[in-house]
């Protein structure tokens, strides 16, 4: 409904900037680009058990198509609505043409929503600087340093970031919590990890799709041995740890 609401009050003030925007939870990333006068738009998101949609074509105005070749049914045309905003950091993406645009996506992939120009620490290179940041700091044991410099990215770029990746990044902030002597806020980062939610390997792959398992064991290994350090479970050598 919010993103109805969007469509209907849209305008022609906005322009679709060239630029790459983020659909909210890094679930999609959109890409204008414009060379020559032509503008050209590229699509790729991602949905539950690593489904994908990949588009790309042109972009006139508001509205962008790209052509599929089916061999049943010949041309699939999708045509899709791109609403700016006023100040052109968000693009508002509707598909026009519903049943062509399912065919550049899998079963449980969408690319419609809103994305989200990132901006500052936000932006891929603002979160590798303070990546690099926190780990010179953490190597050199300056762990509340290391902390100033990671956790503005947890708690200004999270509409940003997709789910795993938060939860890499709860993980070393953890670490640097337990290191500055701050067990108790250690164990409250973790408290909000997807890991913590289940007991071990077997809750966690009954709880997830099959791809996105894979994907997320490792991380939820660090978290539950993130876990024994802080003090909040029994150390163990099992294969959870």
């Amino acid at each position: 409904m919010l993103l109805s609401l969007w469509l209907v009050c849209a305008h022609a003030a906005g322009t679709v900037r060239p630029g790459e925007y983020v659909l909210t939870g890094n679930w999609g990333r959109l890409k204008i680009e414009q060379r020559d006068g032509t503008k050209s738009f590229s699509i790729d998101s991602i949905g539950a058990n690593c489904h994908m949609c990949g588009l790309s074509g042109r972009l006139v105005g508001m509205t962008a198509e790209t052509v599929e070749e089916n061999p049943s049914e010949g041309e699939m045309v999708c045509r899709i609505r791109m609403n700016p905003s006023p100040d052109g950091q968000q693009i508002a993406v509707e598909p026009l043409t519903d049943e062509a645009c399912r065919q550049f996506c899998g079963m449980r992939a969408r690319f419609d929503g809103v994305y989200r120009k990132p901006q500052g620490r936000c932006t891929g290179a603002g979160q590798r600087n303070a990546r690099d940041t926190f780990i010179r700091h953490y190597r050199a044991k300056r762990f509340n340093e290391a902390l100033a410099g990671l956790r503005p990215v947890l708690e200004q770029c999270s509409a940003f970031l997709g789910w795993i990746e938060i939860d890499r990044v709860r993980n070393d902030i953890a670490l640097a919590y337990l290191h500055a002597g701050n067990p108790e806020q250690c164990l409250a980062t973790l408290r909000n990890t997807r890991a913590f939610e289940h007991a071990d390997e077997a809750a966690l792959r009954s709880g997830l799709p099959p791809c996105d398992f894979d994907n997320y064991l490792p991380t939820a290994q660090a978290t539950w041995h993130n876990m024994r350090l802080c003090g909040a479970l029994p150390r163990s050598t099992g294969k959870n740890g």
